[in-house]
């Protein structure tokens, strides 16, 4: 069971600290983080962030959807979902985690395992609705699948300042936070002490690939980030003209050619410089 933390302000990411404490506590060979995903660091912000939108009601259509969302993703088979959020009413331990971040119901809540539940799922909702949105998803693809209607009108506020929460969780994931609470209260010695060292580079890894996906939420979002490795040179804009004129994949940029990209209206020395990268890919 994940100790229960204090309350802090909901907006101090610094709380996702406590809640890593207490996995570290409970789980001494660090499964738990070893299972971390992209979706895990959303639902933490998602949970923790007071000013986020209301994207949509909980029902139970919406818990079905989150856990058939899960069950058929490869990469994002969240941890704290799956351990702690997940279940019916009365069988979530949703509270636990929201405990470890600081988090309690509002006064006069008669039902704070409930109240408690909803939120991890509402979090896990809209992180869901996050990761699909940085892959590329249209805005009107995620508003018929997931009964939204209220996205693009505040997606671009709610992106920026999740770049900036997320931020300011990677700051928090260096060994040094966590260095005395592995000694002196895990025992921990040298092999665990790298063994977390590695987790939480990892998990710095997915934070800087979140903030890369959000930064484009374009279907054209991974050619750019790959590109970009590639051959560097190539700013969003213009991947911004390849999609006003239609191309939404690899194959359709393949088609266009050199001078079928120029006529979009990008360069044509960054128009080779795509057609050098395509080269190397379908080589």
């Amino acid at each position: 069971m994940i100790r229960a933390g204090h309350v802090h302000d909901a907006h101090d990411v610094h709380q996702l600290a406590q809640l890593i404490r207490d996995l570290l506590s409970v789980d001494e060979n660090d499964r738990l983080l070893g299972q971390w995903c992209e979706l895990d660091h959303l639902i933490v912000l998602w949970a923790l962030y007071d000013r986020r939108p209301s994207l949509r009601m909980f029902s139970k259509d919406l818990t079905e959807q989150v856990t058939t969302w899960i069950e058929g993703s490869t990469d994002n088979k969240s941890v704290l979902f799956r351990e702690w959020i997940a279940g019916e009413q009365g069988h979530s331990k949703a509270g636990e985690v929201l405990a470890s971040l600081g988090i309690q119901a509002p006064r006069g809540n008669r039902d704070k395992a409930e109240w408690a539940r909803k939120r991890g799922y509402l979090a896990t909702f809209h992180g869901i609705v996050t990761l699909e949105r940085g892959q590329g998803r249209s805005v009107s693809d995620l508003e018929r699948q997931f009964k939204l209607n209220n996205l693009e009108g505040i997606e671009e506020k709610w992106r920026d300042e999740l770049m900036w929460l997320l931020s300011g969780l990677a700051k928090l994931l260096e060994i040094k936070t966590f260095f005395y609470h592995l000694r002196e209260e895990c025992d921990a010695n040298e092999e665990r002490l790298k063994r977390i060292k590695r987790l939480l580079g990892d998990m710095r890894r997915q934070i800087y690939e979140v903030q890369e996906k959000l930064k484009y939420c374009s279907p054209l979002g991974p050619v750019l980030r790959d590109i970009r490795r590639f051959t560097g040179g190539v700013d969003v804009q213009t991947f911004r003209k390849l999609e006003a004129g239609g191309i939404t994949n690899l194959l359709e940029l393949q088609r266009l050619g050199t001078d079928g990209i120029v006529a979009l209206g990008v360069r044509r020395d960054i128009a080779k410089r795509i057609q050098l990268y395509l080269i190397r890919r379908m080589a």
